[in-house]
């Protein structure tokens, strides 16, 4: 199975390949825009869903340590996200920059589609 996610879907994505059922079952996950580093402006935010994207936040710092999964991760993010400025490298990951801008807009953009496309021909 492959998993496709968007921004904190693909943390949801990463720690589900953690488990050792997620680990037989989930092939590969194309992760769009995600925080894999967190936020720095995660602490700004009064609502505790976004605020548990702090870089310092210890469930994000446990799923930091956990590096067995990586490797079955493709990271695609743009060359700016004004959500997450430190930007989505994922040590370990199949890490895809691609020429655009902005957090939502690479979801339209054809050459995400082409990465995804090329992923799901290797299933």
């Amino acid at each position: 199975m492959t998993i496709i996610a968007h921004s904190k879907g693909g943390l949801i994505a990463k720690l589900v390949m953690a488990t050792p059922q997620g680990a037989r079952r989930i092939r590969l996950t194309v992760a769009v825009s995600t925080p894999f580093g967190g936020s720095a402006y995660a602490r700004y935010f009064p609502v505790p869903s976004v605020r548990a994207l702090s870089p310092t936040d210890a469930a994000l710092l446990r799923l930091d340590a956990e590096r067995d999964a990586n490797a079955r991760i493709v990271s695609v993010y743009g060359w700016f996200d004004p959500h997450i400025p430190g930007g989505s490298e994922l040590v370990g990951a199949r890490n895809v920059r691609l020429p655009v801008g902005g957090h939502f807009r690479i979801l339209a953009k054809r050459p995400l589609l082409d990465v995804v496309d090329e992923c799901l021909a290797r299933e």
